[in-house]
Formats: C-alpha cells, structure tokens, sequence
C-alpha cells in the first residue's frame, strides 16, 4: 500500500515553488501528528512514544478514490472535531501559495448533500460515486490538513452525516490525532542557516522516523484551539 509522508522542502524556497510552499508568518506550530491506518498500528505508535505524547484521540475515517482522485471520508462530529482543535486551515488567497488560517466553523451543506473541501478548480463538482455510491456534494472551501493540501489522499474531503457514511461501500480506517507535549518548529519551510530552526527539524524526523512505515498517512499538523 502505498504511504503518504508530508514533507514541505527545507531550506531557501525558489519563486517557482511559492505554490507549494509558504514562509509567510501564519501561527502553524508542528506541535501535532495526524496519522492514518490499522487501529493497532496506531496504538503501538502511542504506546512507543507516550512520553512525548500529550493527548492521543482516535476517529474513524473512510478512504477512496474516484475519478482518479483520493478522498478523505468523515462524519460530520468527527469534523467538527477537527475544527475544534485548529487543524483544519483553509486557503486566504486565489494565488495558489499555501498561506491558511484555521477555520473557525464547519460549512454546512442542503439536506441530503455532503460537504467538500477541495481546491477551487475541483468546485464545479456537484456529484460524487463511490464504488457505486451516489453523492450529492456542495462546494464550502479551499480546505485542508496541515500545511499544504497533500493530494495522495486529501485531494478530497468529503464531510457527510451519520447514516451516509455508514452507507458508503467503503471499509473503515482508523486515524489518529497526536498532540505532542512540545512544538517541533513550525510546520513550513525552514532556513538552513536557522540553527534553531534545523535542530527542530532534526528532532521531528527523529520522533517520526518509524511512524511512517507503520501507518498509510502520516502529516504534521498545528493543534491551534479556539
């Protein structure tokens, strides 16, 4: 299966990949993981580093993909979760340069239509099939996870009520929010030169070095609670 990592690049970022990275002054401390896979997995990586963990919270999730692209498939609590801790950050410009703030409410969608999240060339989708499954869907957003929208599997985020998401052919997946005792930098690109700022990066790929291989996703996020 395939595995997602988020890595912004380190180091001087050239003009030509303003879209993809941004060193604008957002607050976006790396004080957070949000990781995606197998239950257990997730609670061997809690138990191996409970000593840097501060709070742990497991939800369950749906992966897909249709169209040739992946979605990411939550409960409207679950959601309404995400937005109560920060992570969840949406685009302040039509430019394409990753500069967000946390959004500070979910958008709310006509009864019987599910929420998307997505870039704004992906707003003219009205109507989404999963594996057969037939999904009304209103444009919110330019909302993602973390500092950049990482299209290997959240090009998509979808947010539907109870019943749909159980109703969605779909297995269930478990992802998990960990809340680190301490910020690991910033969750951007940093400067080679900023000895501080490569010492925290250091740290943070230490901490995650074996999380990766046990999980689907792995993507830094910023806890920021209203």
């Amino acid at each position: 299966m395939k595995k997602v990592m988020k890595v912004c690049m380190a180091g001087v970022v050239s003009i030509s990949m303003l879209g993809a990275c941004s060193f604008g002054k957002k607050e976006e401390p790396r004080n957070a993981a949000l990781l995606i896979g197998e239950e257990q997995s997730l609670k061997e990586i809690v138990s191996q580093h409970k000593s840097e963990i501060k709070t742990n919270t497991l939800y369950k999730v749906k992966k897909a993909e249709t169209g040739g692209k992946q979605l990411l498939i939550m409960e409207r609590k679950t959601a309404e979760k995400m937005v109560e801790i920060g992570v969840l950050r949406e685009s302040d410009n039509d430019n394409e340069v990753w500069s967000s703030d946390p959004i500070k409410s979910l958008p709310t969608a006509p009864k019987g239509k599910a929420v998307l999240l997505a870039s704004k060339k992906n707003k003219k989708i009205k109507e989404l099939t999963i594996n057969e499954k037939k999904i009304e869907v209103q444009y919110a957003s330019d909302t993602w996870f973390g500092h950049y929208r990482n299209s290997d599997y959240e090009e998509l985020i979808v947010i539907v009520d109870n019943t749909t998401f159980n109703q969605i052919p779909v297995n269930e997946t478990s992802m998990e929010i960990l809340h680190f005792n301490k910020s690991y930098g910033e969750d951007r690109p940093y400067n080679t030169d900023d000895v501080t700022a490569v010492q925290a990066e250091t740290e943070w790929k230490k901490l995650t070095k074996t999380m990766g291989s046990q999980v689907d996703v792995l993507d830094a996020v910023s806890i920021i609670k209203k």
